[in-house]
């Protein structure tokens, strides 16, 4: 499951608090320990963690209904709308309007 793939936030931001934490994933334990100190929290989707999601910020322009409510699917409820998050096939490169991963995390 995920465990180091956090990134540590800054509190009421969407900003990292940390430089280089693209390479730098923040382990299940730390980030609690951030979290309780006020820190927010973030997942990052990359080759390194073995993540990717589909970031969907209109869902009212999307037949969701489907993938949102599927086992295969892990969902998070955005402020916008919602994240699908996947296992990250080898070789994906992020994409703008394009998914190509559906291997459940």
């Amino acid at each position: 499951m995920i465990d180091n793939a956090f990134v540590k936030i800054l509190k009421n931001q969407k900003r990292p608090a940390e430089t280089n934490w693209q390479n730098n994933p923040v382990s299940k334990k730390d980030i609690q320990s951030w979290t309780k100190k006020g820190g927010n929290r973030g997942l990052l989707y990359s080759e390194l963690t073995g993540l990717c999601c589909i970031d969907i910020d209109e869902p009212f322009k999307f037949p969701l209904k489907s993938l949102i409510e599927s086992p295969d699917t892990t969902t998070v409820k955005t402020s916008r709308g919602y994240h699908l998050i996947y296992k990250r096939p080898e070789g994906l490169q992020n994409e703008i309007g394009r998914a190509s991963c559906r291997e459940r995390v």
